[in-house]
């Protein structure tokens, strides 16, 4: 099974790549972030004749998520949002069933500053994925997206200028370990 994720900031922009690169590669299923279309806008016809199968979570001009599966694998039981998340209606959250798995794709918030509100919210959106990895027993979970947190320094090009900044806080980098640990492992990616 082929698997791939992908911010394409804007799927508006980048349709006519996505497409292309639907074409090139084929692959199984496509988790993509940053769509930033809201669900009627969402290009459902044109992936469609692409071979795929889609569902999607938008909220416009901002966030959004998408799965995309290569028609005749299933795309089933779509769920949209998570349990605890401090802004659902920024659509930062889809999962669903593909070929007997169970995949999901996540688009965390930047977080903008340490000890804002956005910061907290972030905290909070990263428990509720964090709990819902772990709660997720009956099908293999592959989770895939943009994070916003790096699991260390050598994921930074300067570690001195993200000092005190997001995406490198033990904060975020504890949950990001949190989500990769046991009970979890084995079932994320």
């Amino acid at each position: 099974m082929e698997l791939v994720t992908w911010n394409v900031n804007s799927l508006g922009a980048r349709l006519p790549r996505v497409l292309e690169f639907l074409n090139e590669h084929a692959p199984d299923v496509l988790m993509l972030q940053e769509t930033k279309c809201d669900d009627a806008a969402f290009p459902s016809d044109e992936l469609a004749q692409a071979g795929y199968d889609a569902v999607h979570h938008g909220a416009g001009r901002w966030a959004g998520v998408a799965i995309l599966a290569r028609r005749g694998l299933g795309l089933t039981d779509a769920r949209a949002g998570l349990d605890g998340e401090a802004r659902a209606e920024e659509a930062r959250w889809i999962e669903a069933s593909v070929a007997g798995m169970r995949v999901a794709s996540a688009y965390v918030t930047n977080g903008r500053e340490v000890s804002s509100e956005w910061f907290a919210e972030k905290l909070a959106f990263l428990d509720a994925l964090v709990a819902r990895a772990g709660a997720e027993r009956d099908l293999p979970l592959v989770l895939a997206g943009d994070f916003n947190v790096t699991r260390d320094d050598h994921d930074v090009y300067d570690p001195a200028a993200f000092a005190g900044a997001t995406h490198v806080t033990l904060e975020e980098r504890s949950r990001l370990e949190a989500i990769m640990s046991e009970p979890a492992r084995g079932r994320l990616s």
